[in-house]
């Protein structure tokens, strides 16, 4: 299954947004941006048209940027 559920919490209403990074570093898509109140959320990122490899997950709510590793297999 060529699909992963994203979870995160806020703290604090804040501007975040989520983009997803191939192995290269090249943009792959921008999967959220939005202005959140104080939460747990979770969005889906669909990767049936991407090829199985290692990706990139970035999260950045105002000064916060986290990032996370993810392999495709298919």
């Amino acid at each position: 299954n060529p699909s992963t559920k994203i979870r995160f919490d806020v703290a604090h209403r804040t501007d975040a947004h989520i983009t997803i990074y191939n192995s290269a570093g090249m943009e792959i898509v921008k999967m959220f941006y939005s202005r959140l109140n104080p939460g747990t959320y979770e969005t889906k990122w669909e990767a049936s048209s991407e090829a199985s490899g290692v990706y990139f997950c970035r999260f950045t709510a105002n000064e916060f940027i986290g990032t996370t590793k993810m392999i495709l297999l298919k």
